[in-house]
């Protein structure tokens, strides 16, 4: 019984695998968005790459970077040891950069049109920076984890497709998320 089952299993993908493979570059750019416990959430800008090798219309493997343009701020209110009144604090966050490296299901709506989903590793990097009273620190830090996305790709012709992207890059101590317009060609 094992036997025949081993074989079914083997038929099946006898398809998905005999296709030629194709490789992919996707470009673009994105909004991010940076949380940590007890702050709001900061917004700033991205590039995003990712290079790509489709093993059939029903998978593909992605290897990406992200570089992180600009910063937000926001100010809260804190009480440090020793006082009894609160410091008026900016906190200021910047996303450096972030690598990911994921598989892709997808599924073939259309021809021309796909939805997919992703799973992998990230690990993104960030500068935090707290100004009070006439005092700055500055401190870097990265978080690794779980990485996931959703998204759609549409075909404009055999080489050309438009994707549109939400990933949550990372998820811990500190959160990144992202979402993203991008263009891909493959050769």
């Amino acid at each position: 019984m094992l036997k025949v089952s081993l074989v079914a299993a083997a038929s099946w993908l006898i398809p998905l695998t005999s296709q030629a493979g194709l490789p992919y570059v996707v470009g673009g750019g994105a909004i991010t968005q940076y949380q940590e416990s007890g702050l709001n959430k900061f917004n700033s800008f991205a590039l995003e790459g990712a290079l790509g090798y489709r093993f059939n219309p029903y998978l593909a493997a992605e290897a990406r970077l992200g570089l992180g343009f600009g910063d937000d701020s926001q100010n809260t209110s804190r009480v440090f040891s020793g006082d009894t009144t609160a410091t008026s604090v900016k906190v200021t966050y910047e996303v450096n950069n972030y690598i990911q490296g994921m598989i892709l299901p997808t599924l073939p709506v259309t021809d021309d049109f796909h939805l997919y989903a992703g799973i992998g590793l990230a690990r993104a990097e960030f500068t935090g920076k707290a100004s009070y009273s006439g005092t700055t620190n500055s401190a870097d830090s990265s978080e690794m984890g779980l990485s996931w996305a959703l998204g759609s790709s549409l075909k404009f012709n055999n080489k050309t497709s438009v994707r549109l992207e939400y990933s949550s890059v990372v998820s811990g101590s500190q959160d990144l998320a992202s979402w993203g317009l991008k263009v891909g060609y493959a050769f």
